[in-house]
């Protein structure tokens, strides 16, 4: 609460997007709301159906407020909406005297269901090839990372059975308070810009330590963090640092360097 608390607040909290929070998960959840009150019929929701949609809604007010949208805050709204559903469903096609689902209602309710599924189709799985091509070059390295993605570090260090050198799971709060400097300083506020700009450098100088006492193997390097990367890489540490790394292997997102020194066929020799 002292430490990480206030960062978030500076960054990390700051970073809101309603607009495409509700275009990616609003209409869905209001579809499938208003499919669950069809599927009552008239009739009173069972304890167990009320539960799990009073659960929805708890879940959809944070993801909304949060204002992020990433796929594991929808989670718990999306889930429990769709274990609401289909009790009901069942339960209104075990019920004397209440109609089945015809055809039509059946495949919206798959729809429902798969609309709801898509924020989850990105899993962020590292290709097998990609996996592949690090394993056989270093086995159980150590991982550092310059990139405010979290998905660009991980599941991949997992998937390798690397070990992750950082207290970060990615260069979030330094990337986030570079934008929110930029926004300042367009809004001719130069007092809190030169505040984030010092976050910006006290979180690097931090990291470059970190980097120089760890050595690790492999670096990912975040390729569509275009942002960030240029910013890093205009200090001279970072730049110096960087030159004791070779490309390894690369995919759309991240570019992936080996320590010169390290690997497979340099132990061998």
């Amino acid at each position: 609460m002292r430490d990480v608390y206030p960062n978030l607040a500076d960054t990390y909290l700051r970073y809101k997007q309603y607009g495409p929070v509700l275009a990616t998960y609003g209409g869905a959840y209001l579809v499938s709301i208003c499919f669950l009150l069809f599927l009552r019929n008239g009739r009173a929701l069972s304890p167990l159906v009320m539960v799990l949609a009073i659960g929805s809604v708890a879940g959809f007010v944070p993801l909304v407020y949060q204002g992020k949208g990433w796929a594991y805050h929808a989670y718990p709204a999306l889930a429990l909406m769709l274990a609401a559903i289909t009790c009901c469903a069942v339960e209104r096609s075990s019920a004397r005297g209440v109609a089945r689902l015809d055809i039509v209602q059946k495949m919206l309710l798959a729809a429902i269901v798969a609309v709801n599924w898509l924020p989850f189709k990105y899993t962020g799985k590292p290709a097998a090839d990609f996996v592949a091509s690090l394993r056989a070059a270093v086995d159980h390295p150590t991982i550092g990372l310059i990139g405010s993605g979290m998905e660009s570090g991980h599941p991949l260090t997992r998937t390798i059975g690397g070990r992750w050198i950082s207290a970060y799971c990615s260069d979030w709060l330094g990337g986030l308070a570079v934008l929110f400097a930029r926004i300042a300083r367009a809004q001719g506020n130069t007092v809190e810009a030169a505040r984030l700009d010092a976050i910006v450098r006290n979180f690097l100088d931090a990291k470059i330590r970190e980097l120089k006492a760890a050595k690790p193997d492999l670096m990912i390097v975040q390729k569509t963090d275009t942002f960030w990367i240029s910013r890093v890489m205009q200090r001279d540490d970072f730049s110096s640092f960087m030159n004791d790394y070779r490309v390894l292997s690369e995919d759309e997102n991240i570019r992936v360097y080996l320590r010169k020194g390290s690997g497979k066929l340099t132990s061998i020799n």
